[in-house]
């Protein structure tokens, strides 16, 4: 209890950590590479105070041997959630104001305002959703627990569609500066046809699981967000490497 304490005290300075790397005194763009490196990692750090309360409270509940059904189910949503919830705070970590993508990578406020908001969308609707479909399969009846886990799956997909919306939407969406510098790219030339292509995705996924095929839908989406991470980090390779 006392190490989760100084966690949370010590976890308070390191936005001012954060902004102290900015390069020539917040100037983008004039610093070092271990300056980048270091405002990433204070970065990845900046959320764990937070996600090592929540593994505490995991803990406890799975030492306890007299658990109930809601304390298995809040064990599972926990166990299930935990690693987005944190990816989503190490994501949004990096939009702070002078932080990694304004200060170092040249990221215009704009730019940044509009990934920051992206991503609350995740954590305040995406999380809470995910949350209640895990409790609700595992606590409630199996009629009612259906219909719970399914109108939650909507705000899932939901959630999902609109945050792809907003980072990839050719005129208005973070990727947008890119295909304006790049217009003879393929990327360029078929953007409208993967953009709805990508955006229709969880939708396809919402439909599968008013089907009944809710776990193969949720199954689906969790690789989706596996792969959406997956090019936030090739993208901030690239970004590491100019």
């Amino acid at each position: 209890m006392v190490v989760l304490l100084l966690i949370t005290v010590l976890s308070r300075r390191l936005s001012a950590h954060i902004r102290s790397t900015a390069p020539g005194g917040a100037k983008p763009g004039h610093g070092s590479f271990l300056d980048t490196i270091r405002a990433l990692l204070l970065s990845q750090l900046l959320p764990l105070w937070i996600v090592f309360w929540l593994g505490f409270l995991y803990w406890l509940l799975r030492e306890d041997g007299g658990i109930s059904d809601y304390g298995d189910a809040i064990v599972s949503a926990l166990k299930w959630n935990l690693p987005i919830f944190y990816s989503i705070l190490a994501a949004r970590a990096l939009t702070i104001r002078g932080g990694l993508l304004q200060a170092h990578f040249r990221w215009t406020a704009e730019t940044v305002r509009k990934l920051r908001r992206a991503l609350d969308y995740l954590l305040w609707l995406f999380i809470p959703a995910s949350v209640l479909t895990s409790i609700a399969i595992h606590v409630l009846p199996e009629g009612l627990g259906s219909v719970t886990v399914k109108l939650a799956f909507v705000v899932l997909a939901g959630t999902m569609s609109l945050f792809i919306y907003q980072v990839l939407h050719p005129i208005r969406g973070l990727i947008a500066s890119y295909l304006k510098a790049n217009p003879n790219g393929y990327l360029s030339r078929l953007r409208w046809l993967w953009f709805f292509a990508v955006v229709a995705i969880p939708l396809l996924l919402l439909g599968l699981s008013l089907a009944g095929y809710v776990y193969s839908a949720a199954t689906i989406l969790r690789h989706l967000v596996s792969v959406l991470w997956l090019i936030a980090i090739l993208v901030l390779v690239q970004q590491l490497a100019e």
